[in-house]
Order: C-alpha cells, then structure tokens, then sequence
C-alpha cells in the first residue's frame, strides 16, 4: 500500500484575495521524495493554477526555498514523510506575489547597496595570483545560494530589519572583506547596516543549506575588523567588557558567589567518574542555586566533582564583541588551570559557556600550540 501524506499549501492572491488560506492535498509518498516532488504532484493532479517556484533541482540554486513545517529549507532537498502532515508556507519577511512566490526585491535591493562584487583600485594588467591561504578564510562564505532562507528566519530581520540587513548581506561583506582584491570599506558598510545587531543565535545556520557558519565565519570577523578600525564594540557592551578585564567576570558581585560556598573538591565514595565543573558567570554570580543544584547531582550520582576557584568568565562577551585579545586571554587563561586538574571531562551548565569552550576555546588553544582541548566539554544534561 502506497503511503500518503497531507499536504498543507499556503495559497493567496493578492489581486484575488482578502486573506490567505491554506487547502489541504492527500499525496502519495514514494522513496526518497521530496517537497517539491509533492508541490509537482499537486500542480500537476490537483490544482495547476498552484504558483511556485523551482529550477536546478539540485540543492544548487536556492529558487526553490519555501518555509516547510515553519522552517524554511529547501524544497528539492526535504524529504517528504511517508505518514503525517506537512506544512508549506511561503518565505517570511517578502511580500507574496502569489501562493508560494515572493518578491525578493526587499533583499535584493539591499544586496545591491552593498556592491557584492570585487571593489578593485584599478584594472589589474593580468589576474592577480591568489594563495591557498588568501582563499581559506572566504571559502565557506562563498558557498551561499542566496536563498534568502536565512532572512526568512532571523528573529532580528523579523523585528528590525531596518536596523539590521540581515544574514545573507553580512556574508557577502565579509567574503569581501576578507578579499585582499578589494578596497571598499566593508566594515564600515557591514557596521551601518546593523553588524552589532545580531545576537549570534545561528538560526541562520539550521536554515543554510549549505550550513555555512555565519555568526561565527562572517559576523564575528567583521566585528574583530570593526575593533581594530575602531568602529566596535558598542558603548553599551564596554560595561560588560572592561568588568571582564578587572574583575575576571563580566556582571557585578551581588550576593556571595557560588565559588565560595561550595568546596574544591566534592568526593564522593567509590566514584564512577571524575569531573570539573565550569561555573560561569551567571551561575557563580546570580544563579548559585542551580549551580549547587548541578554539583549535588553529579554528587547523588557518584561522581566526583572539582570545582576550581580560580576560574574566570569564559570571555564569550569578548568573543562575540570583536574583542579577542581578552577573549583569548581568558581562553588560555581557563584552559591553563582546568587541563591541569587532569581531567578529561569539564562540564558546564550554561549554553553560552558550552559554546565557547567547545568552539573558541578550541580555536584559540590549536592557534597557541598547535593541539586543541585536552579534555570534553558537556552540558550538565547531556552528561547524564
């Protein structure tokens, strides 16, 4: 028996319609079929007058994206379910032209302003020679489709894409910053249309088909450029910034901290494992009660837990900022002193904490000294 899903279509004409609807299509499900699959199937058994778009079919040129199950992606490349239901909606933040197609002008002009091609000072008299090395840093930025999944889903376009011009347009700025060939000011340009807005959540990256890392390959380098030109960070984050390099943590004291209530070292009888908790600034300043609510579980589980008291804020302020000698100061700092615990496991309660030491902390070290992490970094729950 042939598996069928429920198709549900967003469908709206704006010559035609009030408000939008969607109508519901029963569609066989075959191996390895996709969405638009099911959108061809619609057209071509249901409702020809179906408006959407599509070309390469290879996950190559992005004409195809539609929000799926409220996330967009693209079409030719999500897999239909063999049972249940799907949702196909259009991209968000575009007016609709019809059904499922939108007009891209809105981010197509924003793209425009920005001059997405080399800038040079004059013609070269013959192609300039570029290295492995000049490539590497712009390599993964190059791969984007211009899909425009990645404004579709930034909660920042969503409330202010006035302010910030989104994803799509920063990974274009810092492609060519990063290129030697070009002269224009890229920082300048990614500054003003609103680099220090994003909040480097990476719903962009869920969404990119080709997964290309855009908080942390373009909008963090540009704002280490924006540091060094003098542009970043911004007034209200040097509060943030200069507490990290005075006090070795990024919020002010208010209570007693959680690093001076609780022991060195937590044993426990005939452990099952030994570990070092990464406390934070949060859980060390404001959050003490999860923090020992952390340590007595690890502790109820029998497991032994170091919780050194010379450990400092992991610096991801600095890191997100453009600030990176303070951030890599205190990367090398934490690593110094947790490696020479002699564990190989370091726990974390805090996402933004996690993030850092398994990404930054990684990085920086392998710069340092050529070799990453000596021990792995968990969150609390998925350590259990």
């Amino acid at each position: 028996m042939i598996a069928k899903s429920r198709v549900k279509v967003y469908r709206y004409d704006p010559d035609r319609d009030s408000t939008y609807r969607f109508d519901t299509f029963d569609v066989p499900v075959t191996e390895g079929m996709t969405v638009l699959d099911a959108l061809n199937y619609i057209y071509e058994n249901h409702d020809s007058s179906l408006a959407y778009r599509w070309n390469c079919r290879a996950g190559q040129c992005g004409s195809c994206t539609v929000v799926v199950n409220g996330k967009p992606a693209a079409a030719c490349r999500s897999q239909m379910p063999r049972d249940g239901e799907v949702s196909i909606a259009p991209l968000l933040q575009f007016p609709v032209i019809k059904d499922l197609v939108v007009d891209l002008r809105p981010g197509i002009s924003r793209l425009e302003r920005t001059r997405p091609y080399i800038q040079r000072g004059k013609t070269p008299e013959r192609p300039e020679k570029l290295l492995q090395g000049d490539i590497e840093p712009m390599k993964e930025l190059r791969k984007c489709l211009e899909c425009w999944g990645c404004i579709s889903a930034c909660p920042v376009v969503a409330e202010a894409w006035y302010e910030f011009s989104g994803p799509t347009m920063m990974t274009k700025l810092a492609r060519l910053a990063l290129d030697r060939r070009d002269i224009e000011e890229r920082v300048k340009m990614a500054f003003t249309d609103g680099l220090y807005s994003c909040t480097t959540c990476k719903t962009c990256v869920e969404v990119c088909p080709k997964s290309i890392d855009i908080p942390g390959k373009a909008i963090e380098k540009l704002r280490v450029y924006a540091v060094k030109t003098g542009l970043g960070p911004l007034e209200g984050q040097m509060a943030f910034l200069n507490s990290i390099a005075n006090t070795g943590k990024s919020v002010d004291r208010t209570s007693t901290p959680l690093l001076e209530t609780v022991p060195e070292r937590v044993e426990v009888p005939n452990p099952v494992d030994r570990v070092a908790f990464f406390t934070g600034c949060l859980m060390d300043y404001r959050l003490q009660n999860t923090g020992r609510s952390i340590i007595n579980t690890l502790r109820r589980n029998a497991v032994e837990v170091l919780v050194p008291k010379n450990q400092s804020c992991c610096g991801s302020p600095a890191f997100r900022t453009g600030m990176t000698d303070l951030a890599e100061k205190q990367a090398e700092r934490n690593v110094k002193i947790f490696e020479s615990l002699g564990v190989d496991k370091v726990i974390v309660g805090c996402a933004g904490c996690g993030l850092t030491l398994r990404t930054n902390f990684e990085e920086t070290m392998r710069r340092a000294r050529g070799e990453g992490l000596r021990f792995k970094v968990y969150d609390f729950t998925e350590y259990l």
